[in-house]
């Protein structure tokens, strides 16, 4: 894989929070801009799988590490509230440029999915084209226990910085030994859970598909049918409650969690280009 050279910048979110940003090298010709929001504890460096692919197809990266994550300010996987992960992908959507009405899709993995699907559904769609949501985290691929629940609750206001148990093992991100091998030794990676995160966490996944209705964009959603790490059924019943005419469901059979870092990746990211295309066929008939 041939890396995509890349600039580097810092914006501020609305409580002054420095969040570090990443621009990849513009395409020739852009046909689309794709802004990348990562995942819970990772950082919008491991994107290299979905920019190498779409780059040379036209379509210009961006991408985001928000509070916590990365190079951003804030304590690692820590968040007070969750509208600060809004506030994040919010100050940074209003950075990329709007010149010549080139679309621009908004892709959200895993907790990025959780994420840019409540700011959609809080805020409106800030005049995107369209959501492609990877592997959403609109909750946990098992049961939390009652105890569970209930410690996280008061934890949360007596000891809001705790450490919880994660109980998700690396090895369910991706079949690939080398992305797994990475992933646990890359330093970037936050390896524990806080008490107040998983609290807010909870109370943005209880949310997400009661309001779905709210979101009208054209939505792809996609997943692996082996993710141990959330729950499939959640995401199909977000994808029936999505309130979009122009919707579409792909679960890919065998995949894990991190379905860009899987084996079978170049399947997905044609899937994505191949709807992308008809977002853009359709667009440009409409003009």
């Amino acid at each position: 894989m041939s890396e995509i050279s890349c600039s580097h910048d810092y914006i501020n979110s609305r409580d002054g929070t420095r969040l570090h940003t990443v621009h990849w090298q513009a395409p020739a010709q852009i046909r689309a801009r794709l802004v990348f929001i990562h995942g819970w504890a990772e950082y919008i460096g491991r994107y290299q799988f979905p920019v190498s692919w779409f780059q040379p197809r036209g379509f210009a990266c961006h991408g985001l590490d928000y509070r916590g994550h990365g190079e951003s300010e804030g304590r690692p996987g820590y968040v007070r509230n969750w509208h600060e992960y809004l506030d994040d992908v919010e100050a940074f959507l209003r950075t990329i440029p709007r010149a010549n009405d080139v679309p621009i899709f908004l892709v959200g993995h895993s907790q990025g999915g959780l994420i840019v699907s409540r700011l959609i559904e809080e805020r409106g769609d800030f005049g995107l084209t369209g959501l492609i949501l990877s592997s959403p985290f609109f909750a946990l691929g098992r049961e939390l226990t009652l105890v569970e629940k209930l410690m996280s609750r008061v934890l949360s206001r007596i000891a809001p910085i705790m450490p919880l148990p994660s109980g998700v093992g690396s090895e369910g991100i991706s079949k690939d030994p080398d992305v797994v091998r990475a992933y646990e030794n890359d330093p970037k990676i936050v390896k524990k859970p806080l008490a107040r995160w998983g609290n807010e966490l909870m109370n943005a996944q209880a949310s997400v598909v009661v309001d779905a209705p709210r979101v009208k964009l054209p939505c792809l959603l996609m997943g692996g049918t082996d993710d141990p790490i959330v729950s499939t059924d959640r995401i199909r019943d977000f994808y029936e409650a999505c309130g979009s005419e122009d919707k579409t469901l792909e679960m890919f059979e065998g995949l894990r969690h991190e379905i860009f870092n899987e084996v079978e990746r170049a399947d997905v990211f044609a899937c994505m280009e191949s709807w992308l295309d008809g977002q853009l066929s359709s667009q440009s008939v409409s003009i």
